[in-house]
């Protein structure tokens, strides 16, 4: 691929003269991992008629990226050249503590070289590169000054040239609009049509031994980032437009950064399921007082169709009464949340029912509808110990936002779903910001809805528990979609970006031919094991029991979701094979939790426990029935004791899975 200049749209280009360093006399230099396994190049253009910079990436001694461009396309009126003025080398060893994640500990350990560039008229611009044991990161940033002019980016000429024809998992839209809810297309990198959007995080796999993911880590004030292919097969970063920019992608002023672009790196597919990196390139805490973030369970009516007893004494609705039976719920089986949204279009926050969701004339976030008596409904809530969420679509919520935060803090509420954003340009990432910083103020918990995907924004502000951006178990209500096979998909894509809200806890499965879409309590496709595993596999700090309470109530695996932890101390992948199956382990505390999805194809499978401590285990289990044409909803519930030393085997069924919880006697 070639640069394309013009009187106004330029790309910087990188001229690296004999001079100073060995690193700059031999025109390229490298960056090697803290274990020397992975290796990062940057050089100059092997096509002198560009003389622009490249990078590319190996692992292990294999090609994971060929050489592929670098660059920003601006506004400047006039061809800036740059050359590189110096080169600082550093490296970085430190352990953080997360406040919610699949690891407690977090290791962050990385070479870093960062190349200060400065052009003909005396601009600076940097270009940073980081090398970890689990992938590598670069990106452009620009030193500003307080009363420095703005800066148009256009595009990025950043190209990922990908080696072979690896099978890719990823989704791909149309255009940038979206609210990143589709199924995943499985192909080899030949076949992906030229021109798609192709979202991030996207996996491949180059074999047995190599698996690569591309996405992006902290973004702000900045676009998201998609990859497109060429005619050429190289992939092209692609920014998404402002909704009014007129082909402006992004506007800078002064000190300022692009978000890494990451590649994650691993032997297996559990090295990237496991890793950190994603947080360990984005900014730390900066909440100082942390002790009200805390993970937790809700209730979410709006999935079932809001169902109460058929004999109750009460109409069902938006309403006190209504919302009473599901706390009522909640406190009786230790769910520690309730979330309110609406009953048939009539939303707990004044709101048109003719123009619900989007706002209408009179849409007020901070005035409840009166049928919930809200004072009375808080006071409720509060005397059973059980918090309330509130969900608010974006643009209701974005004209009153501190208004709207501050009376809900006082109202003691404990988190909001977000909804319906559906874009990831730079105005609405500044939103994402926005929502953030009031919310860690007025210590409320925040869940993106109709989202982009995470980048690492829940390190700086832990109060992010979980994101959507994923299609997941709403679209059973009207569609097939869902399927086991886009479930085990889906860890192993959109999970690398971070913790996934999924919608869990559907008791009412069939096999897929039974299935029938419906609104009321819907069907799920997947075992009750499968089900039941999602709990421990999918990565949430806010983990919804969508169902209706009559569906759980002295159901098997029912006790096993109200108490199963949804933070972790350790996470392990113990055997992994990409759209096939995942089993991982989680530590909470002393006790190990392993859960394990399975796509449509009944299979045996071995794992091995032998990263426990040695010794015996106390095992609570539960599994798929080993027989032909069972329940769904059966479930092999067994306690037993077994030995770390030992290699463990499980029989999954078609959609299945297993969850166990481990003990040391």
């Amino acid at each position: 691929m070639k640069f394309i200049l013009n009187c106004i749209h330029i790309t910087f280009f990188i001229a690296i003269f004999s001079c100073g360093s060995n690193e700059k006399a031999q025109h390229n230099f490298v960056v090697f991992s803290p274990d020397s396994l992975i290796v990062l190049h940057v050089g100059q253009s092997s096509d002198s008629a560009i003389n622009s910079l490249e990078y590319s990436v190996f692992a292990d001694g294999k090609e994971v990226v060929k050489p592929s461009h670098l660059g920003v396309i601006t506004d400047a009126k006039n061809e800036e050249r740059w050359t590189i003025s110096a080169i600082d080398s550093s490296t970085f060893d430190e352990t953080w503590e997360s406040v919610l994640g699949k690891s407690k500990k977090i290791s962050n350990r990385y070479n870093e070289k960062k190349l200060t560039l400065t052009s003909t008229d005396g601009k600076s611009m940097f270009l940073s590169f980081r090398a970890y044991d689990d992938g590598v990161a670069f990106r452009y940033s620009w030193p500003g000054k307080s009363d420095s002019t703005s800066i148009k980016i256009l595009d990025e000429q950043t190209t990922f040239t990908i080696p072979g024809n690896p099978r890719v998992t990823a989704l791909c839209f149309p255009n940038y609009t979206s609210s990143h809810e589709t199924n995943y297309t499985v192909a080899p990198l030949n076949d992906f049509v030229v021109d798609t959007l192709i979202d991030l995080p996207a996996l491949f796999e180059y074999d047995k031994n190599l698996f690569v993911a591309i996405t992006e880590a902290n973004l702000y004030d900045y676009p998201g980032m998609y990859l497109s292919k060429n005619s050429e097969g190289a992939l092209l970063t692609k920014l998404s437009p402002l909704p009014l920019g007129n082909g402006v992608k992004a506007v800078i002023k002064g000190s300022h950064h692009s978000p890494w672009r990451v590649i994650m790196i691993g032997k297996t597919p559990g090295v990237l399921i496991e890793s950190n990196i994603i947080l360990n390139l984005s900014e730390p805490n900066v909440i100082e007082d942390v002790s009200w973030i805390t993970p937790q369970k809700t209730t979410w009516h709006w999935w079932n169709n809001t169902v109460i007893p058929a004999n109750a004494s009460f109409t069902r609705g938006m309403n006190f009464e209504t919302m009473k039976y599901y706390i009522d719920f909640a406190a009786q089986y230790g769910i520690s949340c309730h979330s309110l949204t609406d009953v048939d279009s009539d939303s707990w926050y004044t709101s048109p029912k003719d123009t619900y969701p989007l706002p209408g004339p009179g849409t007020d976030v901070t005035k409840p509808n009166p049928k919930l008596r809200m004072d009375e409904l808080l006071a409720y809530a509060k005397s059973k110990n059980v918090k309330l969420r509130l969900w608010v679509h974006w643009k209701s919520l974005e004209p009153q936002l501190e208004e709207a935060f501050t009376l809900y803090e006082k109202w003691g509420i404990e988190g909001l779903m977000v909804d319906y954003m559906d874009r990831d340009d730079q105005e609405m990432v500044n939103f994402y910001h926005k929502v953030m910083e009031s919310a860690a103020r007025h210590k409320l918990t925040i869940q993106f809805h109709g989202a982009y995907k995470p980048t690492g924004l829940r390190r700086t502000y832990p109060n992010l528990v979980t994101t959507e951006a994923v299609l997941n178990l709403e679209f059973l209500k009207w569609s097939d979609r869902c399927t086991p096979q886009h479930n085990v998909n889906a860890a192993f894509t959109r999970m690398l970006a971070g913790p996934l809200d999924y919608h869990m806890g559907g008791f009412n499965s069939v096999s897929p031919e039974k299935f029938v879409a419906r609104q009321n309590r819907p069907m799920v496709m997947g075992t009750r094991s499968h089900i039941l595993a999602m709990y421990v596999v999918f990565e949430t700090y806010l983990q919804m029991l969508c169902d209706a309470p009559e569906a759980y109530i002295n159901k098997p695996g029912f006790s096993f979701i109200t108490t199963v932890p949804s933070t972790w101390d350790e996470t392990k992948v113990l055997n992994a094979s990409v759209g096939d199956y995942l089993i991982i382990a989680r530590r909470h505390g002393e006790s190990w939790y392993v859960g394990a999805l399975n796509n449509t194809e009944p299979r045996i499978v071995e794992y091995s426990l032998s990263f426990l401590p040695e010794g015996r285990y106390t095992v609570e289990k539960y599994a798929d029935p080993d027989k032909k044409n069972a329940d769904p909803n059966e479930v092999i519930m067994t306690n037993n004791e077994i030995s770390s030393t030992e290699l463990q085997q499980i029989k999954m069924a078609g959609g299945g899975g297993f969850v166990m919880k481990l003990t040391k006697k």
